[in-house]
């Protein structure tokens, strides 16, 4: 990191905690507005993070980049491929990939 560092935006600024309180907030029946305002998280994250659920919608992420799996599903696949050989990893049931990529949904 450079020595004299100044950050240049102000996005992010809020805390995880208020977030989620702020969330809560207005699942139980507050108005957007005054639980952003009572909670100091910007208007328009908190009105766009509604739409996820509270453990999600709380969570911070700079950058570019998200994840393309779940942590289900990376836990999933770790816990498969950890027990098995390589040469056997690729041996997939059809049936576990359709739980993996789905959800377990039977029809596609």
């Amino acid at each position: 990191m450079v020595h004299k560092y100044q950050r240049k935006t102000n996005q992010q600024m809020w805390d995880k905690e208020q977030m989620d309180a702020a969330l809560r907030a207005v699942k139980e029946g507050a108005k957007i507005n005054a639980a952003a305002r009572a909670h100091n998280v910007p208007v328009a994250t908190l009105f766009r993070r509604l739409k996820k659920p509270i453990k999600e919608g709380a969570m911070k992420g700079l950058g570019r980049f998200r994840p393309v799996f779940t942590s289900n599903q990376e836990n999933i696949e770790i816990m498969f491929t950890d027990k098995q050989p390589i040469h056997t990893a690729f041996k997939i049931a059809i049936t576990f990939l359709t739980l993996l990529c789905h959800g377990g949904q039977s029809e596609i």
